[in-house]
């Protein structure tokens, strides 16, 4: 095959992946479409509750919050959701409205379309290489989508947590971890437009402190300035860590930006702190967070690289 047929079957293949979104719904476990009709409703099936069977939406009714439930059905390149309502896919919409996240975050509840297979970079290898000593705290609940990154912690209270908005925002996790939250970088907004649930108040009168970012516009600011800012951000997260808090970081999957700021607060460990032990590698690092992680996926590279280059110069 030519290396020019050989491109055109990837990019068949590509646009035919199967996206799968799991829900918390009274009727449906599983939504599946192929990423080549993802806007014709006609062709979305669901996998049935009751009995585990796949069946075609228009064998559906619709349930109460259907309107304020959305499908993230597709990623810009700068990290941002593009949605659809569930309501209007049960209706057999077709074209389906897009929704930007900005329109959406603050209304319902967000799930996501993912491949089937994560669709990690080919020269990473996703193996586990280690996991946290106390798994105790963290079992995972039936709807909470976070990882904790054991790389970073410093011991049983202080961790670095990777998370969806939703697990933070919804109701107060079941897992304990969160009762020692002390700090919440969210990565996809200038000013959180949602409450934070989970975190210090079940323990204290406290509730833990919130850095807030719109990363996703960084692509036209100042390169120093945003180093600057990264700077901050790793400067409060080790602060919390030594005092023995959670640091739990987010956007809205948190698997892009918030991996992104993940991956830097490994470079100002290794770099800054001089904490050798921990990997100062790009493709090391997201091996390790898509270990943990498996939908974790590199992007922002340049400003990573840009970070990089910054702490490489302060040395």
């Amino acid at each position: 095959m030519r290396a020019a047929d050989a491109y055109r079957a990837r990019r068949r293949e590509e646009e035919d992946c199967l996206l799968v979104a799991e829900l918390e719904h009274p009727l449906i476990a599983q939504l599946k479409l192929k990423r080549s009709a993802r806007l014709d409703a006609t062709t979305w099936r669901a996998t049935e509750k009751a009995t585990g069977g796949s069946i075609s939406l228009a064998k559906l009714r619709e349930s109460p919050g259907d309107d304020t439930t959305y499908i993230s059905i597709h990623q810009q390149k700068d990290g941002r959701h593009d949605f659809v309502c569930l309501a209007h896919v049960l209706r057999g919409q077709t074209p389906l409205r897009v929704f930007d996240e900005v329109e959406v975050k603050s209304r319902g509840r967000l799930f996501y379309a993912r491949p089937r297979k994560t669709q990690s970079l080919a020269h990473i290898d996703a193996t586990p290489t280690t996991l946290w000593d106390y798994p105790e705290l963290a079992p995972h609940g039936t709807w909470t989508n976070y990882s904790v990154v054991p790389w970073l912690c410093l011991g049983r209270t202080a961790a670095v947590i990777l998370s969806d908005e939703e697990t933070l925002c919804r109701e107060l996790p079941d897992e304990r971890i969160f009762e020692h939250l002390r700090l919440v970088i969210n990565c996809h907004q200038d000013r959180p437009g949602r409450a934070y649930r989970a975190g210090a108040p079940w323990v204290s009168n406290k509730s833990p402190d919130v850095v807030a970012h719109a990363v996703h516009t960084w692509y036209s600011t100042d390169r120093e300035r945003t180093n600057q800012k990264i700077d901050r951000i790793n400067e409060r997260m080790w602060a919390t860590l030594q005092q023995g808090g959670t640091v739990a970081i987010h956007c809205l999957a948190g698997i892009h930006r918030a991996a992104m700021i993940t991956a830097c607060h490994f470079l100002y460990r290794h770099h800054v702190l001089g904490h050798t032990n921990i990997p100062c590698d790009e493709a090391e690092i997201y091996r390790k967070l898509i270990s943990v992680r498996p939908h974790v996926s590199p992007a922002y590279q340049d400003i990573l690289r840009g970070y990089k280059a910054h702490v490489l110069g302060n040395k």
